[in-house]
């Protein structure tokens, strides 16, 4: 009897050892959630979503915090347990343990850990290409939505200054989609495809733009309310198309936008900047001040050019032209007229007052181009003098003019009541709060559930 059991343990035992061969890709198949790991206390969080690429396997890695980003995809390396793939933090190599589908190793800075995790349910998505007609100009916008009729309520993100493509916006589209919205993005004019100059473009034109786009999408049959997400100078943009739209806006997010006029947006930059960002002297702010007055002037071409020049030879010695763009600059006296502020000069102080639906204005209390101080004061202000109370104003601590904080050592400092100091490594992140309050906003007035 023995015997026969020993007879068939081994002409079974290869065939075991085949089924473990033949699913060994089939295991490693799936979803993951893993973690960076620092200093014994800091963790980041991420996916990985490993799956069939031809032959091979690949691993598509996220983080959920830069929910800007979109993935990375990186074929996975497999040499016996030992298993690698890319990350934003660059190659993470771990070691497999197949009982219990746990996998640890480390990057090149951080320990890792990760486990086989039940896939998050996902809304399918749908991207529709339509061309827009801007009159003079036509130009390309992509529609990103959930499947189906709907109708969906719809979001137009809102470019900042420049002349920015529908697909600058990453990964943003499709997790705001996951929330039941549509969501528009679309060429800017003056981007390359638009065949109109980023030189010649003008507030004026991009919130015309921007009002005939909305009543484009507005007539769509799958569109329900709809609104702006703007972005920086797009919060100028936002308020000044939804005045001069057919259809209705219903909601307008503005993220680092200002409250300001231009010139006092420039203004506010040039102390905060120079001062908190750089660390630069009184001079070299007085200055900058001198050449924004300069920017807005009025005056003999000639005479402003020949000021703002010598300012210029000054900025290159103390430092301060980095709070310059390109086109802030003249390139002659003939040509003053052509830089952005002259171009865009605006105020949008009547046209915020006159915007009667839900207002949601994100700032970060880090943030040098549009400081948080002046810009939620006249917010308010301004809100508060009509009487509108449907708005919010949320400062995120840190979060910089792109709602973003690096890698950074925190320091807590010692702790009476657990009688230990504390310190931990804060991983580089989108800024908490950054798509937390838009989706918050959207549920409190019911565009969403």
């Amino acid at each position: 009897m023995n015997r026969f059991l020993l007879l068939i343990s081994f002409f079974f035992a290869p065939l075991c050892l085949l089924s473990q061969d033949t699913s060994f890709h089939s295991q490693l198949e799936g979803y993951w959630t893993g973690s960076f790991i620092r200093n014994g206390n800091s963790t980041q969080s991420f996916s990985l979503d490993i799956h069939p690429l031809g032959d091979s396997l690949e691993a598509t890695f996220k983080i959920p915090d830069w929910v800007y980003y979109r993935p990375i995809n990186s074929t996975l390396k497999v040499k016996g347990k030992t298993i690698r793939f890319e990350s934003y933090y660059g190659e993470v190599k771990v070691v497999w343990d197949s009982l219990y589908a746990e996998m640890v190793g480390e990057c090149n800075f951080a320990q890792v850990h990760i486990k086989r995790a039940l896939r998050p349910p996902r809304r399918e998505i749908e991207y529709i290409d339509r061309e827009v007609n801007l009159g003079d100009i036509t130009t390309n916008a992509q529609i990103t939505k959930p499947v189906g009729d709907g109708p969906w309520p719809t979001i137009i993100i809102v470019h900042g200054r420049g002349c920015g493509s529908k697909d600058d916006w990453d990964e943003r589209p499709e997790v705001l989609s996951q929330y039941g919205l549509a969501v528009v993005t679309f060429n800017k004019r003056g981007q390359a495809n638009t065949d109109f100059p980023c030189g010649e473009t003008t507030m004026d034109l991009h919130a015309q733009d921007l009002a005939m786009l909305t009543d484009q999408i507005g007539k769509l049959n799958y569109t329900e309310s709809i609104g702006y997400l703007a972005y920086s100078a797009g919060g100028w943009v936002a308020p000044k198309a939804a005045s001069q739209t057919e259809t209705a806006v219903d909601f307008i997010v503005s993220v680092v936008g200002p409250s300001t006029s231009v010139r006092q947006q420039q203004i506010d930059c040039s102390v905060y900047y120079l001062r908190d960002q750089l660390g630069l002297k009184d001079q070299a702010i007085e200055e900058a001040l001198a050449y924004t007055e300069l920017s807005f002037s009025k005056g003999d071409p000639n005479e402003i050019y020949s000021s703002m020049a010598s300012l210029l030879d000054s900025a290159r010695a103390h430092n301060w032209i980095t709070v310059l763009e390109k086109d802030d600059i003249p390139v002659s006296a003939d040509k003053l007229d052509e830089i952005w502020v002259r171009r865009n000069d605006y105020d949008p102080s009547q046209d915020l007052k006159a915007f009667e639906g839900p207002f949601l204005s994100i700032l970060g209390g880090d943030d040098f181009v549009v400081p948080y101080r002046e810009n939620a004061s006249y917010f308010k202000s301004l809100f508060e003098e009509v009487g509108k109370t449907n708005y919010r104003i949320a400062v995120l601590p840190s979060a910089n003019h792109g709602m973003e904080h690096g890698h950074r050592m925190r320091d807590l400092g010692y702790n009476r009541d657990a009688g230990k100091w504390y310190s931990y490594f804060k991983y580089d992140r989108v800024a908490a709060g950054a798509f937390d309050e838009i989706i918050a906003f959207l549920r409190k007035h019911q565009f969403i559930e």
